[in-house]
């Protein structure tokens, strides 16, 4: 914290400026010395477990058969998980070995990449990347792709599995809002008054996840050209409208 006020002072103190406050309003949860450990491979082979896990080998080379035989070998190894090779399935969790972009590019080939997979939980490994280590202990790329797919399917079953939620005890619902601007046609005319009685030039989509106390998640979207919604939404847009008034001309990333 130190480190980033240094820097933001020597390199945009002359368009910006950071205090530190304390919230009156705050709120400590205590995290365990265990828990900062993280969680093991082998915790998350028993997530993986209640789903099971398909290779789908989309190259059918030489490299792309090692590198399911490492796979399997990495998964069996370290998560005790058997992890079975065919086509993708709807009830599992599916590892899928394409090729990397630039590879499709150069064919002038369809890149998988895009293929619609609603209903699935994917996530891709490429040939041209390299994923096991040869050092002692599980490779961290496979342990990066086996949290993403449990966090992809928690998402599709809307309750967190990775992490007990229920452990926090806030005794409140949690919510997260993202808002991406709407792009429009070349010469069309957006220009209204946005929530915060301003003059806009683009309108947005707002996105929001809630999270209960027991891990249950709830996703919902909001566009602000209706402008009838309920008043909970009308509030959201209005402080993201009066934010981005409050620093016109700031751009925070």
């Amino acid at each position: 914290m130190e480190q980033f006020l240094r820097d933001v002072n020597d390199n945009l103190s002359k368009y910006i400026s950071i205090d530190i406050v304390e919230r009156e309003d705050a709120q400590q949860f205590d995290i365990s010395n265990l828990e900062k450990k993280g969680i093991s491979e082998l915790e998350y082979g028993e997530m993986l477990q209640k789903k099971g896990v398909v290779i789908v080998d989309e190259n059918d080379s030489e490299i792309s058969k090692d590198i399911v035989a490492k796979l399997q070998e990495e998964l069996e190894k370290y998560y005790h998980v058997k992890a079975a090779v065919g086509n993708l399935s709807g009830d599992a969790y599916n590892i899928r070995i394409i090729h990397d972009g630039e590879y499709y590019a150069e064919n002038e080939m369809h890149d998988p990449h895009s293929d619609n997979l609603k209903g699935y939980i994917v996530q891709h490994i490429t040939e041209e990347a390299e994923h096991f280590t040869n050092t002692k202990g599980s490779s961290p790329d496979i342990k990066k792709i086996v949290q993403e797919l449990i966090i992809k399917g928690d998402v599709r079953e809307r309750m967190i599995s990775i992490f007990d939620w229920k452990r926090l005890d806030s005794g409140k619902d949690w919510t997260f809002v993202l808002r991406k601007k709407i792009k429009t046609k070349f010469g069309e005319n957006v220009e209204h008054m946005n929530f915060g009685n301003k003059k806009a030039f683009n309108y947005y989509n707002y996105y929001r996840l809630k999270i209960d106390g027991n891990g249950k998640m709830e996703f919902d979207a909001f566009c602000d050209s209706n402008q009838s919604e309920t008043e909970e939404w009308n509030k959201i847009c209005y402080a993201y409208d009066f934010v981005e008034d409050k620093h016109h001309g700031v751009q925070i990333t």
